[in-house]
């Protein structure tokens, strides 16, 4: 009955997204970019930067954190509806209008840190280890295009945090992520920070992060937007 409510009030207030400049923006848990306060507010460094950018457009963002498969569906089916940080891969370029970059990424594969696993020199060596991976995601994408399968090797997750969980427990070998998160991570999912490491950088997947558009979005707040990202983008250099 609860999460029947949740769901309906989540559509009666996107169904005001025609009638109003506040737009639905959706996103997943990837600390210290985007994540839960203690107030249950969704903040972050891209956050900052998504917040800044409608505060110049003068356009009044409403922020919803859900796992990545469920952001990305509500935002290619709710007009007007936004999303960050997505990878701009060619599979995705005609689905969305890309606003501005808000995140870097350089992912690598992140294991426990202990001598148990080889270092990983070949994609060939993949398909002997499991993989925890969230739906939807380039990670997952990538593994598959290696060869790997639902079911088989890959361990399919909801979210970050869900795969962290399985890593940390042992049921997975690796998970896909920036080394440069590790720590802070950890320490959002109050996992000891010593208890990973980087074992291989995946240099295909060297991705920045974007802030997109459902392709419904007017044309005149598209350009407001990429106008203001404009602006931001002028003044931090």
């Amino acid at each position: 009955m609860i999460r029947t409510t949740f769901v309906a009030i989540l559509w009666f207030a996107l169904a005001d997204v025609a009638c109003s400049q506040t737009l639905p923006v959706f996103t997943e848990f990837s600390p210290p970019y985007q994540y839960t306060d203690e107030d249950n507010r969704v903040v972050g460094l891209s956050t900052q930067r998504v917040e800044t950018i409608f505060e110049l457009a003068q356009v009044t963002p409403d922020f919803y954190l859900f796992p990545w498969a469920r952001s990305l569906h509500l935002a290619q089916t709710t007009p007007s509806a936004l999303i960050y940080s997505i990878a701009r891969t060619p599979e995705r370029e005609s689905r969305f209008f890309w606003i501005a970059p808000v995140a870097k990424f350089k992912l690598a594969l992140v294991s426990q840190n202990n001598d148990r696993l080889p270092a990983i020199t070949d994609w060939s060596q993949l398909t002997n280890f499991r993989f925890a991976v969230q739906r939807g995601d380039v990670g997952m994408a990538w593994l598959e295009s290696q060869g790997l399968t639902e079911g088989n090797e890959l361990v399919v997750c909801t979210d970050i945090a869900c795969s962290w969980e399985y890593l940390d427990k042992g049921v997975v070998d690796f998970i896909i992520e920036d080394p440069a998160l590790i720590k802070e991570t950890a320490e959002k999912l109050n996992l000891p920070i010593d208890r990973f490491k980087a074992n291989a950088v995946i240099p295909e997947l060297e991705v920045v992060g974007y802030l997109a558009a459902n392709r419904a979005t007017p044309k005149n707040i598209v350009e407001r937007l990429q106008k203001a990202a404009a602006q931001l983008a002028q003044a931090n250099h």
